[in-house]
This record gives C-alpha cells, sequence and structure tokens, in this order.
C-alpha cells in the first residue's frame, strides 16, 4: 500500500527539515545511530496500525472506492463502498459515499434509501444538512416533493431547485438556477442531467436546440432515465461521436 509509505516519508521529513532548520536542535552525532533509529520506528509502527485499523474498518475500501467513482468506474466503486459500508455499518461517511455512488449511477430508489440510513447515524448537524441537501435532489428527480427548510444552498441543492421548476415547466426561472455558479461544483452524470436540463431549458425558451454529450449516460450500470423521469428521456438528444 503507497499510502503509508507517502506519510511516513512526509512526517519523517517534516520532522527532521523542521529541527534542522529552526536552529533549535543540535542533536548529538550518536543520535543518529541511537535514538533516531528508535523514534523512526515508532513513527513506522504507529502509522502501520493506523493504516491496519483505517483497512479493517472499511476505510482503504471507501477511499479506494472513492478514486474508482471519480474515475468513472461506478460499478466497481459500488462494490468497494458496499463492502465499506458492511464492514462500518455505523459510519455516516461511508453510507454517503455509498449513496452518491448509487446516484451517480441513477439507481435513485436505493441511493434514496442509501442517502436516509447517512443522515440517521451520528454526525454533527452541518454533516447531516449537507447529507439532507444531496438527499433531497434524489427526490425531485423522482418528482417527489424535495426542498427541505434550511438545507444548505449547495450545488446539489441549487440543482434540485431547478428540477423541481422543470418540472413545472417554469423555464426561464429554472434556467436561471441552472447558470448558478455552484453548478460548476457537479461532476459525473449529475453533471450531465444538468446539462440536459439546461438544453431542454434553453430549446423551450428560445426555441435553439443544444447539443450534449451523453456518453456518461450510457455508460454500463446507469439506469435509463425513463425509469424516473420518462418527459427528461424524450429530450435527450442522440449519442454524440
Amino acid at each position: 500500500m503507497r499510502t503509508w509509505r507517502f506519510w511516513l516519508i512526509l512526517v519523517v521529513a517534516f520532522l527532521v527539515s523542521y529541527q534542522l532548520f529552526s536552529g533549535g536542535w543540535h542533536p548529538d552525532p550518536a543520535f543518529w545511530t541511537t535514538s533516531f533509529p528508535v523514534v523512526l520506528a515508532g513513527i513506522f509502527v504507529t502509522l502501520f496500525l493506523f493504516f491496519y485499523w483505517l483497512h479493517s474498518r472499511g476505510g482503504s475500501d471507501c477511499i479506494d472506492g472513492s478514486a474508482l467513482m471519480s474515475q468513472g468506474k461506478l460499478e466497481e466503486a459500488l462494490v468497494l463502498l458496499t463492502r465499506s459500508v458492511e464492514k462500518s455499518p455505523r459510519v455516516a461517511a461511508f453510507e454517503y459515499t455509498r449513496a452518491n455512488c448509487l446516484l451517480q449511477l441513477l439507481r435513485l430508489d436505493e441511493a434514496d434509501r442509501a442517502f436516509q440510513n447517512a443522515q440517521q447515524l451520528p454526525q454533527p448537524k452541518s454533516v447531516r444538512e449537507y447529507y439532507a441537501a444531496t438527499g433531497q435532489l434524489v427526490l425531485a428527480l423522482q418528482g417527489k416533493p424535495a426542498l427541505a427548510a434550511g438545507a444548505p444552498a449547495s450545488a446539489d441543492r441549487v440543482l434540485t431547485r431547478a428540477v423541481e421548476l422543470v418540472r413545472k415547466g417554469e423555464w426561464q426561472a429554472a434556467l436561471e438556477q441552472l447558470a448558478n455558479p455552484s453548478q460548476h461544483m457537479l461532476w459525473g452524470t449529475t453533471r450531465v442531467l444538468k446539462e440536459v436540463l439546461s438544453a431542454w431549458c434553453h430549446e423551450r425558451v428560445s426555441g435553439e436546440k443544444r447539443s450534449v454529450d451523453l456518453t456518461l449516460l450510457r455508460q454500463p450500470g446507469v439506469a435509463d432515465v425513463r425509469t424516473f423521469w420518462p418527459e427528461l428521456a424524450d429530450q435527450l438528444p442522440p449519442l454524440q461521436d
């Protein structure tokens, strides 16, 4: 595992450089052959135990799953993220990450249950509100009442509002929401959905059609948009080459 090696080198480099360049430490030459190996061994053992604990608790599965998710390998990521939750079912961050992967796969019923589970686990209030904001997006995509009072103005919160406006046929108001700078924070399939919604609204307002790259919506494992929003599925342009 490369991670622990990186942190070991980083910690040792920091300690040594700080002491040498701060001018506050002038070790006896014998230090490097007596005490320093003991200190180094202590750091190594501590880091080893930490990463062993992290691995046994599902932390490494969550980290590796998140990396796969960022690469667009959603099905592979879900396997690891599910395993992290199975190892540590009381860790809210693991369940939330798994829920996000399910959202990216557009498996909305499963994502809804996972977001609800994450919100019920112990966590600070601010974190619970952040989780709730993403969970609201799932509800909006399903056509259910979504916006909760006090939800933070995150990218997911703004997109949730835009989805509700589109479903009501308020095209101009939806366009304004979709133009919010926070929408640049979206990624993966939710970003593609945002682009599809923008193209749909733009056509309704101006009559001009816009093309959207749907590659991410066509990747293996991603659910069909028609299963939760048939009208939006009818607006999907042909897949670009």
